[in-house]
């Protein structure tokens, strides 16, 4: 499943961690689902100026997926700058 949380309010450095919290927490869980540990794989992105529509929701689902193919249980940041775009965003695994 995906679900968004959007923080106006908070920097960009904050939201990342936010993000990093909410891992650990959903990790932490031991949910009465079967057999496997429950994971979120995260997609972190920022407003930009001049962003229209779904520019924001998209560079936040491509990061979610790098953090899934990273092999999930991670927060990946998408590139803050345009510029930035064409190259991979970062992403930190869980130990």
């Amino acid at each position: 499943e995906e679900f968004c949380v959007l923080l106006p309010e908070i920097p960009p450095g904050e939201a990342e961690g936010v993000a990093e919290r909410l891992r650990e927490a959903i990790a932490a869980e031991h949910l009465p689902v079967g057999a496997e540990m429950i994971t979120v794989s995260v997609g972190v992105a920022h407003h930009r100026a001049g962003d229209a529509g779904t520019d924001l929701f998209t560079r936040a689902d491509q990061a979610m997926y790098q953090a899934k193919y990273a092999g999930g249980n991670a927060v990946a940041v998408a590139p803050q700058s345009p510029e930035r775009d064409a190259t991979s965003s970062d992403t930190r695994a869980a130990d």
